[in-house]
């Protein structure tokens, strides 16, 4: 199986949420959920330069079955997140932070609740980690200061991870719920919870129509209060090189059951920044009477010790 892509955003993917259209939409609620028409095709037109695929049809949804929620809240916090997404499309930006990744792979795979059968291969990597945004420049930069516990230097590193690749973490929440996402998007509230003592709107994010479904979607943990965005779990048929994955499970004779997650604990002038990554690759295997789960791998990632010399924002929202 090649190295599957989770590219949040890719360097190019970022100008797409700002993209305009040649007219308004056209809004309306149906069944509870918040509808944004595109009647026209606007710059990106139907071939959106995102890294995603369709993989299959997205069922409808029936609001009756997730919890009852008042739709102007809904609608509320929906437009303080488009104006939080648009604040971090714009923002320059340049900070420092450390990134601890752990990748473990279960060869062939460990069989879950079953001792034994498997092999672990494990890996440690540390980098100083920077990333700069500013106009006309976009660029993630690695230095590598440990591998597998021993110290060393390399400069502009590649990530080493080998079975899941990622990119431009901060800028996730701006394909859920940046501009163009709330036009092709369906949203739910399923839950009100906290998390890091802070309420949050748990909402689920789904492709409206089958040809959209190249674009991002999964659940959010959205602030009530600003929009900012806490937490996102990304459906995995919606991340890049999906197709790899599938093979990979048909040789198994499964299905896969990946979860993606980012949690952005850390707060800057507004602006929530990544904290933590994780990938499980598991798999779902029928067998005679019952169905068990298979692990692939794990995937790790923790951000700390931000330095921040640059977050900068400077957009004028008119309601």
């Amino acid at each position: 199986m090649k190295k599957v892509s989770v590219t949040i955003l890719a360097a190019l993917s970022v100008s797409i949420i700002a993209a305009t259209f040649a007219s308004a939409p056209k809004i309306e609620t149906k069944d509870g959920v918040r509808v944004i028409h595109n009647e026209k095709g606007g710059k990106l037109g139907n071939n959106p330069k995102a890294r995603i695929e369709l993989i299959r049809t997205i069922g409808g949804l029936d609001a009756h079955e997730i919890l009852a929620f008042n739709q102007k809240r809904l609608d509320d916090v929906l437009q303080k997140s488009l104006e939080y997404c648009l604040r971090l499309d714009r923002i320059a930006l340049f900070f420092i932070s450390q990134e601890d990744v752990r990748e473990r792979i279960f060869n062939p795979y460990r069989i879950m609740m079953r001792p034994g059968g498997w092999k672990l291969e494990e890996h440690t990597y540390s980098y100083d980690y920077q990333l700069i945004r500013k106009t006309g420049l976009e660029e993630e930069r690695r230095i590598l200061i440990r591998e597998n516990g021993k110290t060393c230097r390399v400069e502009d590193a590649p990530l080493k991870t080998l079975r899941f690749n990622y990119k431009y973490l901060a800028f996730g929440p701006i394909g859920l719920l940046g501009e163009t996402a709330q036009r092709i998007h369906s949203y739910l509230v399923e839950d009100e919870v906290k998390i890091w003592r802070k309420p949050a709107l748990v909402i689920r994010i789904v492709p409206r129509e089958p040809d959209t479904a190249r674009w991002l979607y999964g659940r959010a943990w959205v602030s009530p209060t600003d929009g900012s965005v806490f937490k996102i779990e990304w459906q995995e048929e919606s991340l890049g090189n999906y197709e790899e994955t599938l093979k990979y499970a048909q040789a198994l004779k499964a299905k896969p059951a990946l979860r993606f997650a980012t949690e952005y604990q850390y707060e800057k002038n507004g602006i929530r920044f990544p904290s933590r990554f994780t990938v499980e690759e598991d798999y779902s295997q029928a067998t005679p009477g019952r169905t068990r789960k298979i692990r692939k791998s794990e995937l790790q990632v923790t951000l700390r010790d931000y330095k921040f010399f640059t977050v900068e924002t400077d957009v004028t929202v008119r309601r």
